[in-house]
């Protein structure tokens, strides 16, 4: 995470990504069949991004998370 001046970058990024661009693959090891992908798309990751800070009260903390540790 970053902290400093606020340049507007982050949003004017946002912008240019559509809800159901994907963004990401995870595998499986195929425990309960065969190995297979799930398909995470811009929106579920940037609604974790929006909201884990508040969820978690990690306002003004510096924290790590693996994405992998989420359920979206």
């Amino acid at each position: 995470m970053h902290r400093g001046e606020n340049t507007g970058k982050f949003e004017e990024r946002l912008k240019l990504v559509k809800p159901n661009d994907i963004i990401s693959f995870t595998y499986t090891s195929g425990t309960t069949g065969n190995p297979k992908a799930g398909m995470f798309n811009s929106q579920n990751v940037i609604t974790v991004a929006k909201n884990l800070p508040e969820c978690y009260l990690l306002i003004g903390q510096i924290w790590e998370f693996p994405i992998y540790h989420y359920r979206i």
